[in-house]
């Protein structure tokens, strides 16, 4: 949930970077969609770091049998 403040940040921002005005219903509701998107993209992100490692563990793991 995007706290009174953040939605007339999220607000000034759109306009800013678009020159619409927009309401806070829809402030609210694009605002959290992109922090939805932005955390599964760190999902992503981190569950590919992981993965590299693990891929780099087993490697050695093979390498010292």
């Amino acid at each position: 949930m995007l706290s009174p403040e953040a939605i007339a940040k999220f607000k000034s921002l759109y306009k800013k970077l678009y020159g619409e005005e927009i309401d806070d219903a829809v402030a609210k509701d694009r605002g959290t969609r992109l922090i939805n998107f932005i955390k599964i993209v760190l999902d992503m992100e981190n569950a590919v770091k992981n993965y590299k490692k693990e891929s780099e563990v087993r490697k050695n793991a093979k390498s010292n049998i």
